[in-house]
């Protein structure tokens, strides 16, 4: 039964990630392809957003390390490719002197170019770090591509500043039938949430300590 439901899901997220290539991308290839343009959301503007086509996710986890170096790693983003295994890299399109605090940089100056890696298909998009409250909190927004936004959340643990929690929430925005299928389906949501998300989170704790 679990095999038949691991099954299951990754042929869900498979069909989910050839109809987002559907539209523009391609097999693997180096070459960047943005298969959807959209421009940067605002807060308000998310509310517009129908939310049959929303697939959101979310995951906590303690990490052994105190909240600025939780944040400081995470913030890192080009490190984001050291802590998944789906994520080719991240690289940011301006260069970074040497003396600036990646930590600090967000807005359309300092935007990334994403490339994750599923099923033979290469997914880019390009984002901007809409907002930073160091060391507690982490926002993201995609401005081509495959549209995402997303938010971390650094808190110091009651009884250890030694320890921290994170909590992750990502949202992509995807065809209504896509998201329906991911909503009806244990299989595929479990999945995302334990075998991509959270392995990425215990990836990130397993590094930095």
């Amino acid at each position: 039964l679990f095999n038949h439901d691991k099954k299951g899901a990754l042929g869900s997220l498979w069909m989910t990630v050839h109809t987002i290539n559907r539209g523009g991308g391609k097999a693997d290839t180096d070459t960047e392809t943005d298969p959807v343009i959209i421009s940067s959301t605002s807060e308000a503007a998310r509310a517009t957003i129908d939310p049959k086509k929303a697939i959101s996710v979310q995951k906590t986890i303690e990490v052994p390390f105190d909240v600025t170096t939780a944040f400081n790693a995470f913030s890192d983003l080009p490190r984001q490719a050291e802590y998944s295994p789906w994520i080719r890299y991240v690289q940011y399109i301006k260069p970074v002197p040497s003396h600036i605090d990646r930590g600090t940089l967000m807005g359309t100056e300092w935007q990334t170019r994403w490339c994750v890696g599923l099923f033979g298909f290469a997914i880019r998009w390009k984002a901007n770090v809409t907002k930073i409250e160091r060391p507690s909190v982490l926002e993201w927004e995609s401005v081509s591509g495959m549209k995402n936004y997303g938010r971390v959340v650094f808190s110091q643990t009651d009884d250890d500043s030694k320890t921290t929690l994170c909590t992750m929430t990502m949202t992509f925005i995807a065809p209504s039938f896509i998201a329906s299928l991911f909503r009806k389906s244990t299989g595929l949501r479990n999945y995302v949430q334990n075998q991509m998300v959270a392995k990425t989170l215990r990836n990130y704790r397993d590094i930095v300590a």
